[in-house]
């Protein structure tokens, strides 16, 4: 059902969204994403049985086991779990369907001796009820390498070896990936799916191959951790004149976490891949500030690898713009440096909103920001515990951090305001609570000077209804109070 009204502070009209907590809001999904599902499931289960064994070092196409994102690098790769962007692709690509608004990604890395790597990312989400696309092309360039040739022996005294000349190798994988939802025993999982096709080149010498990435991910509606497993290059690869390697097949078990309001982020990766013994990957990701993120990770394995030991990197956001950085220490070989430029840009792509996206917790608000009348105080609202009705349900409403979905880097703060306004509320009320079965989470979006607030009411993760504000940035009291509004009345119809 959907209700429209006049605004009340005049300008054009709002709306809100609507149905039973029985029904969900939810847009028709054709009959063969149940199929694909299934076919889904089947492929990633299926690789199971490969890991009955260790095959040490003898799979090809290492260049796939690279982490190429300076994040996923500067977080040791701890990233299966922690992924909310465009290179989740390669960690778990069930984290692109997070993604909100096109994005691109530049990566250059100048890896041990002189191997180069360059590789582009694009994520573009889709509107609902379609999930969302991601792409990657990467190539390593192994330089130029002397051409060593073997000498006929003739008694002369001659080497047996000598030099002709030189030849040049690379790798190159071109990514697909989607990523998309789907409910099981009234739980939200997401999925994700990625194609690689590979080419590895030496001097005249090529092998191609085709691997595939399969991810599931839970997050759990109001809370602050999320799970999630993925199979990693399953496929094969053709062979180099008379012999093909099997691909760096792995599996991957992820779990993270944030707190402080999202200002700390926690990831661990536990992998088991078929060419090596098991090993953790640790991550953590501090925002001091709202456009400064430090991050520092930790390899640990009971090899002798010379991949174990600490990772370190920075992120500075302004804007739409971020620029990365990561150091990747290598114990016998050096370190090497990687470095990222992203931008994000077009709409806000509606999509299920919860603390799983990329939210950046920003700077309370200056007081000459605030045009209004209206005081405005910066204080934790009361809670209250309420226990569990005969039928079930559990008195209250919960509202997650609202995060800002783009606009001039001045208007930030709007997001917290929003999300404080409506816990001041409900507190008022005394109907806020964190064990409540409804729950509340949204964006702010500014263009111009137009402020845009979205919100999300959710019943055991299922969306029950959408609301929508507008109003001007520089006086948000009346958006506010719209959005208040709208909520609030939904609530009433419970019986709140």
């Amino acid at each position: 059902m959907r209700i429209t009204k006049p605004r009340r502070h005049g300008g054009t009209e709002s709306s809100f969204i609507f149905n039973l907590p029985g029904a969900p809001v939810r847009a028709s999904v054709p009959r063969w994403f149940n199929f694909v599902h299934l076919i889904f499931l089947i492929l990633f289960v299926s690789p199971v049985h490969a890991f009955g064994q260790r095959d040490i070092g003898t799979t090809g196409a290492q260049f796939l086991k690279i982490g190429i994102s300076p994040r996923l690098a500067a977080l040791g790769e701890a990233y299966g779990a922690m992924g909310n962007d465009v290179s989740s692709i390669f960690s778990n690509p069930a984290g692109v369907g997070f993604i909100s608004r096109k994005e691109v990604q530049f990566v250059h890395a100048q890896l041990i001796a002189d191997i180069m790597l360059n590789s582009i990312f694009y994520g573009h989400p889709l509107p609902e009820p379609f999930g969302n696309l991601a792409f990657n092309y990467v190539v390593v360039d192994y330089g130029t390498i002397d051409r060593t040739t073997l000498n006929a022996p003739d008694g002369s005294g001659n080497p047996a070896f000598g030099k002709n000349g030189t030849f040049s190798a690379h790798d190159q994988a071109l990514s697909v990936a989607y990523a998309h939802h789907f409910e099981l025993f009234d739980r939200t999982f997401h999925w994700g799916m990625t194609g690689k096709l590979i080419q590895q080149r030496i001097d005249a010498e090529t092998a191609n191959g085709f691997a595939y990435d399969a991810g599931i991910l839970y997050v759990p509606p109001g809370r602050n951790w999320r799970a999630g497993v993925t199979i990693q290059n399953l496929g094969y690869l053709s062979r180099f004149r008379t012999e093909a390697d099997p691909l760096p097949l792995n599996v991957k078990f992820s779990g993270g976490a944030n707190f402080s309001r999202d200002r700390l982020r926690l990831g661990m990766d536990i992998n088991v891949p078929v060419d090596n013994s098991p090993y953790v990957n640790f991550g953590a990701e501090v925002l001091p500030i709202p456009q400064v993120a430090l991050r520092a990770g930790y390899r640990y394995d009971n090899s002798t690898t010379d991949f174990v030991g600490y990772t370190a990197g920075l992120g500075v956001m302004l804007a739409n713009i971020s620029l990365d950085y990561a150091y990747v220490p290598f114990e016998l070989l050096g370190a090497n440096h990687r470095f990222g430029l992203s931008a994000k840009f077009g709409g806000t792509t509606e999509k299920p909103m919860n603390r799983s996206q990329n939210y950046m917790p920003p700077t309370p608000p200056p007081p000459a920001r605030i045009t209004s009348n209206a005081a405005y105080v910066w204080e934790a609202p009361p809670v209250i515990t309420a226990a569990p009705a005969p039928n079930g349900l559990i008195k209250g409403v919960w509202a997650m951090p609202f995060r800002y979905a783009g606009g001039p880097a001045d208007y930030s703060w709007l997001a917290e305001a929003t999300h404080e306004v409506l816990r001041k509320d409900w507190a008022r009320k005394q109907i806020l609570n964190p064990s409540g079965s409804y729950l509340v989470d949204g964006e702010a979006e500014v263009i111009g000077s137009r402020l845009i607030l979205r919100a999300r009411m959710t019943f055991k993760g299922r969306t029950i209804g959408t609301f929508e504000a507008m109003g001007d940035a520089d006086a948000p009291f009346p958006a506010w109070a719209e959005l208040q509004a709208g909520i609030n009345g939904r609530l009433a119809s419970f019986g709140m």
